[in-house]
């Protein structure tokens, strides 16, 4: 089980809410860390995709172009004991995926025991509740245009590799997100600041 320690070395848990916890990113290769590796392998994630019956269209999403898929083409209605559920077909999302679409699987922390350990440990540090995400892309396409999260976000990277692009202009305590507009997309290009 990865503790605070494993996830942040070699930084220091104290070092790291000294320094950089809200107030700036840190970057920490995996080296030859496998453990951070094996947080959750592409092997394990393709079972988890698998277990259709585990995913609904709110919680398997595609985005495409910076916009959310319709759930009715990628899913199919199934009768279910709960009543009918939008699931997600994996031929569709493949079909998607091969043309450029990026998977996003929300709330998977307690799919998978080495990312429910991961949440494990940082919530008992935070003192908080934890969720944890899995954004998946191809071609290099990005799933989101510039936007802020109302949370703190850790990134365990465990495949490929991803450009990432952080703003030095913060929004002022945000507590919820706002509306994907056009109007919102232009705001935020324009006020995002220089890349840190």
């Amino acid at each position: 089980m990865l503790t605070l320690d494993d996830i942040l070395h070699p930084i220091t848990p104290a070092q790291f809410l000294a320094d950089y916890d809200d107030r700036k990113p840190l970057h920490i290769p995996a080296g030859d860390d496998a453990r951070k590796r094996e947080v959750l392998t592409w092997a394990a994630w393709n079972r988890l995709l698998g277990q259709t019956a585990i995913w609904s269209s709110t919680s398997l999403r595609l985005f495409r172009d910076h916009q959310a898929v319709p759930a009715d083409q990628y899913c199919q209605p199934i009768h279910t004991a709960n009543g009918l559920v939008m699931r997600p077909s994996p031929a569709k999302v493949e079909v998607f995926m091969s043309a450029g679409a990026s998977l996003v699987g929300n709330e998977v922390t307690n799919l998978h025991a080495p990312v429910t350990d991961v949440a494990a440990a940082l919530g008992q540090a935070y003192g908080a509740q934890i969720g944890a995400n899995v954004y998946c892309s191809f071609q290099g396409v990005r799933a989101f245009g510039t936007h802020y999260d109302n949370h703190h976000v850790f990134v365990v990277q465990t495949e490929g590799e991803k450009v990432w692009n952080l703003y030095g202009n913060r929004a002022e305590n945000p507590t919820e997100n706002p509306a994907d507009t056009p109007e919102t997309r232009l705001f935020f290009e324009k006020t995002r600041g220089p890349v840190v």
